[in-house]
């Protein structure tokens, strides 16, 4: 639903005729306005461990990676390059060119530090790029917002300063947001 709302892509405003949304006097402010970029990481850790059957140099975190950037040369050319690997920078050069920004949503941000416990140098090239797409001045411009769900809490896996400036919505715990810093 939410990148059935935010997305440029999509053209939502029936979908959402007859929910107390589209009453809201907000509701066409953001209606359809943004790129959205949706990661589902535990389909795509499958994927590429799928991938590295076949072809045992291919890593996780690059075959996530690559296969965002390769959706987003089609959308633009002129911006991503063949020998562009890195998705923050990517998204940072079209922002700067463009002056577009990104919303990002992220589905089992944790798959990873669940499913490949062990592997340290995984888990610290995730964070990295975790670090990449959300801490920093370059995000800031090219990241209008990121929704990411999970199980595991965001600040239990890095430094304080690995990621910054979440809240965090317990769904238990329906009516508290945690507004800390993580």
């Amino acid at each position: 639903m939410l990148s059935a709302y935010y997305s440029k892509g999509c053209y939502s405003e029936k979908l959402f005729a007859g929910f107390k949304i589209s009453q809201n006097e907000f509701f066409k402010v953001h209606l359809n306005k943004y790129n959205v970029i949706f990661l589902d990481i535990q389909w795509m850790y499958g994927n590429a461990l799928e991938e590295m059957k076949r072809n045992s140099s291919v890593k996780v975190v690059s075959y996530i990676q690559g296969q965002v950037i390769s959706e987003l040369r089609k959308e633009y050319p002129e911006c991503v390059l063949d020998t562009d690997i890195s998705l923050s920078s990517v998204l940072a050069k079209i922002n700067d060119r463009t002056k577009e920004q990104f919303i990002i949503i992220i589905d089992e941000w944790d798959c990873l530090l669940r499913e490949d416990k062990n592997n340290e140098n995984l888990q610290k090239e995730y964070i990295n790029l975790l670090r990449g797409l959300f801490k920093g001045t370059p995000s800031g411009a090219f990241l209008k917002l990121a929704y990411i769900t999970g199980i595991l809490p965001i600040k239990k896996y890095g430094t304080q300063s690995a990621l910054i400036i979440f809240y965090i919505l317990d769904f238990t715990l329906p009516n508290r947001i945690n507004k800390e810093s993580i």
